[in-house]
């Protein structure tokens, strides 16, 4: 959550992206309902340095809505990209399994999207992230994934390769990347390296280099395609939609 929501200004000038109302709700919040019958305990907030006072009154004010929960905050100084954000994350994940969320990212379903997660990685044992599929003249706006069916019944693909931004002519699928998933640490050991590396740099770390890097190794990633919908709250237009759905449910 450490970016600026330059999209969201001016509302963001006063307030954190994450903190902002919608339907009487800090989008945060909805994030932390879905950790709700699951078996997460911890929760890390990765924060602007700006920001931390919002954010530790945050914590303050709903101690007792998540009294259950262990909350750490890590600072990115600078807006590095997502990749460099989980890096901040890194000594409290060790070598555990992971759940990552873009708060953003409404995803309202019948059962919590964590949970659905969290027992498909124990079924698969690979990290497996949320797809959604976008109209096909909108694909080029997004990370696009080509994909292998796995298990139809259960809405399941092996993510075979990640693009970013793909030309028309060059769009493998029309589903794309949104919300999160689950991580492994084999993940962190992709960003480490290409931290480490001397490639050239144009936008930060983003954890789709990480991918990236993972299946080009041989490594095994799923994608689970969300049925349910998804509110983009990222742009001041997502947010009106998101109010005026929300309030209608």
């Amino acid at each position: 959550m450490a970016g600026i929501g330059e999209r969201l200004k001016p509302l963001t000038l006063s307030c954190p992206k994450a903190l902002i109302k919608v339907n009487e709700q800090c989008i945060l919040d909805y994030a932390l309902d879905e950790v709700k019958g699951t078996n997460i305990n911890e929760v890390i907030l990765i924060i602007s340095s700006q920001h931390k006072e919002f954010f530790d009154k945050y914590l303050r004010d709903n101690y007792s809505r998540f009294s259950d929960l262990t909350f750490h905050i890590r600072i990115q100084e600078e807006a590095f990209g997502n990749g460099d954000a989980l890096l901040k994350a890194a000594d409290l994940l060790g070598n555990e399994p992971f759940i990552f969320r873009f708060v953003d990212d409404l995803l309202i379903s019948d059962k919590s999207v964590l949970g659905y997660l969290s027992d498909l990685y124990d079924d698969y044992q690979s990290p497996i992230f949320v797809l959604i599929r976008v109209p096909q003249g909108d694909v080029s706006r997004y990370g696009v994934v080509a994909v292998q069916e796995k298990d139809s019944a259960k809405n399941i693909y092996r993510i075979i390769e990640f693009i970013e931004k793909p030309k028309p002519e060059k769009v493998p699928s029309n589903l794309i990347f949104v919300g999160g998933g689950v991580m492994t640490y084999k993940i962190i050991e992709q960003l480490l390296k290409l931290q480490n590396s001397d490639r050239e740099v144009k936008d930060g770390l983003p954890i789709t280099d990480a991918f990236v890097s993972y299946l080009k190794e041989k490594g095994v990633i799923y994608g689970w395609e969300f049925l349910g919908k998804r509110l983009d709250c990222g742009t001041l237009e997502g947010l009106e939609v998101a109010e005026k759905y929300l309030a209608n449910i």
